[in-house]
Order: structure tokens, then sequence, then C-alpha cells
């Protein structure tokens, strides 16, 4: 995409960071500049807005976009975002439009698509990805859907659902790590699996969550 003519040189960095084309790495790691968006002044942040809204209204499928307007808090992408949801229920697509729209409105039916893809999705990957999306929706549909995936066949799928599921509902603060449990719970060995679900259901049984859209963890 070309630099608006008189555009400074953060916004010039922000058009290189979100539509320069990107590595293969740069793709599975989602790995981009998003913190050009904070340095923007007020009037180019609405410009960005602008830019990225276009983009995700013409159907561009590139992360960054998604990403973008979250950063912005964009209530104007809420429309968009609620389309690509309606349009992307039940695929692994649904994944990113849904979380953002969580994250800027908290809109049930964005909860209710990471739900279905945590529960159905026959990719077990994408199953991993929304038991990770759910950890940002603190409220007790998520913790249920995310208790369910303890038993998922996939041993990613249990340690992703089980790091989610300590985050929302336990009293654990170290979010950068795994919880130890989570490695416990991937092994093959039903002996080693049930000890360790017996104990994640132990620590968040008196933890309380909201049940409605007033529990979303933004970020």
């Amino acid at each position: 995409m070309g630099d608006p003519v008189g555009s400074s040189r953060l916004f010039k960095r922000f058009l290189h960071a979100f539509f320069d084309p990107l590595t293969v790495a740069q793709w599975r790691d989602r790995s981009f500049d998003i913190r050009s968006l904070s340095h923007l002044s007020v009037e180019e942040k609405g410009l960005a807005e602008e830019v990225l809204l276009q983009h995700l209204e013409q159907g561009s499928t590139d992360p960054r976009i998604i990403a973008g307007l979250r950063e912005l808090r964009s209530q104007r992408a809420v429309p968009a975002l609620t389309r690509r949801v309606q349009s992307s229920r039940g695929q692994r697509e649904v994944l990113e439009p849904a979380l953002a729209l969580w994250q800027l409105a908290h809109a049930q039916e964005a909860l209710s698509a990471l739900i279905e893809a945590l529960v159905g999705l026959p990719d077990f990957l994408g199953r991993v990805d929304a038991a990770i999306s759910l950890r940002y929706c603190r409220c007790q549909p998520a913790a249920q859907a995310l208790q369910q995936a303890l038993w998922d066949e996939a041993p990613l799928v249990r340690y992703h659902a089980t790091n989610s599921l300590l985050i929302i509902s336990a009293p654990w603060r170290e979010h950068r790590e795994s919880h130890p449990l989570a490695s416990r719970i991937m092994s093959d060995d039903p002996q080693q699996q049930e000890p360790a679900r017996t104990r994640i259901l132990a620590l968040i049984k008196k933890r309380p969550l909201p049940w409605g859209e007033e529990g979303s963890e933004k970020g």
C-alpha cells in the first residue's frame, strides 16, 4: 500500500507494519509491529482506523487488519466484524473476528461462536486456537466449555484448555508460563489425566464467574 502524501514518519511505520508482505514465520506467529499504532497522533489513529476498516469491509483475511482495529478499540468495526462472524460460524476463520467482537462489544454471538469452535471444529489446531481465545472471555459459559475440553481427544487442546480455564477461573497469576497441571493432562495415560482433571476442577470450584457480557478481559 502506498504512503499517503504528507504522512508522518510514524504513520509510514504503521503502513509498512500492517501492509508490507509477511514472511511465512510472521504469518504463523502473528508477528508484526502492532505497537506502531500507539505512537500515532489522534488524527492519524483516525486515518489508520479508516484504512483498516476499508480492508476489513473489502473482505481482507490478513490477521493484521482485525488486530489493528482491536488495538484501536474501533467501535466502527463492530458491524463488519458481526457480519464476518455470521458468515464464518463453524469454520476456523471465525476465531479472530469473534474474539475481536467479544473484546470490542461483549457480543454474545461472538462468545457463542468461540464456544462452538472449541466444541465442534474437526481440526484440532482450530480447537487449540479456540481454547486460547476463550481465556479472554472471563465468564461462566467460557469456563464450562473449557471444562468440557479437558476431555478432548487432542492433548494440545486439553493443554491449552487447562491454561485458559485456570487463567479465568482460578487465582493463578503466572499467565506467561504454562500451569504444571496443563502438562500432566496432556498425558496419554488415563491414570495421569484423571488426577490432573480432578485437581483442576477443585482449583476452580470456588471461583464465581459472571454469566454474560460483563466478563470480558480486554487485551
